[in-house]
């Protein structure tokens, strides 16, 4: 037991197991106004609400906004509002606190349940620093202002989820119990393998992709980061880059199910790597 085509057919089982609703995206580059879904661009904010900003004064950027409608009833997702995630495009880090990665000074996620339609875009742009309109030599991933699509579908869990390996050895201790086992076979990529097989691509829901470790991974204090809130992952056309994290990376949200459910979004949890 344990050779490494035994062992893929155990990650299978567990796939199928574990299967939970998600929500994949897709980019289509087009003007969106700023009540809808999109990836960069303007963002819709309350007439009363200020532009986010950094704690040395500097605004945050719109890395996606989600109107709540799109995501067809997703389980424990809101129905309606504006889910919006907000990033530091100045930052080499790109708002990510590697101290501490739940600490929303650097990026931020902001929730508007009551959307007010009477809201302009023109309003919002008056809150736009102007010394800090979208310059070429910044860190930003999002080349451009895209409008998302939507599919409701599900899938097993990821091989770059730490829980992945956490089932694995549940699983590998009732059929080989003394034996050691190579577990590296869940980092290789194969030809065969999807975006759902690594848990790639855009998404809400479902399991994270990662290009190196789940950061949850031997941390119990952030162990609790039971869903995927949002990932955004690189993509690239023959056009040019329409999002490049670094060197092809991906960037995650986490958040825990109940907060999810109660729609508080103060405990989220941001990171991005590359390869």
């Amino acid at each position: 037991m344990g050779t490494k085509e035994q062992l893929k057919h155990i990650y299978e089982q567990i796939r199928k197991e574990t299967v939970i609703p998600c929500v994949r995206m897709e980019l289509e580059k087009r003007k969106v106004t700023i009540f809808e879904s999109k990836v960069g661009g303007i963002p819709y904010l309350p007439k009363e609400q200020s532009w986010p900003t950094s704690p040395k004064g500097k605004q945050l950027s719109l890395l996606a906004q989600i109107n709540c409608h799109d995501l067809m009833g997703l389980a424990h997702f809101p129905e309606k509002g504006i889910l919006q995630f907000y990033i530091n495009r100045w930052d080499d880090l790109l708002g990510m606190n590697i101290d501490d990665l739940m600490k929303q000074t650097e990026f931020c996620v902001l929730y508007f349940e009551m959307v007010d339609e009477s809201v302009t875009e023109t309003m919002v742009l008056q809150k736009m620093m102007v010394e800090e309109e979208w310059a070429e030599d910044d860190f930003y991933p999002v080349h451009g202002e895209f409008a998302l699509t939507f599919t409701k579908g599900e899938e097993g869990i990821s091989r770059g989820d730490y829980r992945m390996i956490k089932k694995l050895k549940e699983h590998l201790k009732e059929v080989c119990p003394e034996e050691e086992v190579d577990l590296s076979f869940l980092y290789d990529h194969y030809d065969t393998d999807t975006e759902e097989d690594l848990g790639a691509g855009h998404k809400m829901g479902g399991y994270p992709f990662f290009t190196q470790i789940d950061p949850r991974e031997g941390r119990e204090d952030l162990e609790f980061l039971d869903t995927l809130l949002f990932q955004l992952d690189s993509q690239m056309a023959k056009e040019g880059d329409l999002v490049l994290w670094g060197d092809c990376g991906v960037g995650n949200f986490f958040i825990n199910q109940e907060d999810l459910k109660k729609k508080d979004f103060s405990n989220v949890m941001f990171t991005w790597d590359c390869y």
